[in-house]
């Protein structure tokens, strides 16, 4: 899982990242550098570790070891929620809340503020044609 090197402060770096759950180390000295907008794919077997890296660059984990910047700003300093309102992880398999597929759209909207200065209006009449 490498990438080549950037390091011009924007977009998200991982610098010798380790992480060992349940006594197995998953992380070993992960090195690599996403630029700001780069579109990013990371590719590996099943159980190599890719959730759990991306689980460290949002603090749903936190590293054994190494380091995580987000635009040259060590994510271990920035407030969890403030984080996560920036770096998001989208699972592999659909999740749904209750609700319809509107009440799902509107969830995100609800704490968020859209291009416009909208909050939470975007969902609008979506989704209530699936099903």
């Amino acid at each position: 899982m490498a990438a080549n090197a950037h390091s011009g402060g924007e977009g998200l770096e991982l610098r010798g990242v380790a992480l060992t759950l349940g006594g197995r180390p998953v992380l070993r000295d992960v090195s690599c550098a996403v630029p700001k907008g780069a579109v990013t794919v990371v590719i590996a077997p099943s159980g190599a570790g890719k959730s759990t890296l991306l689980r460290c660059c949002n603090r749903l984990l936190e590293p054994d070891a190494g380091t995580v910047l987000l635009d040259g700003v060590d994510v271990a300093s920035v407030e969890a929620t403030a984080l996560r309102r920036r770096v998001g992880l989208v699972g592999q398999l659909p999740t749904m809340l209750p609700g319809s597929v509107r009440d799902n759209l509107a969830y995100g909207l609800r704490s968020g503020v859209d291009a416009g200065g909208r909050r939470g209006e975007r969902a609008g009449g979506r989704g209530e044609r699936a099903g």
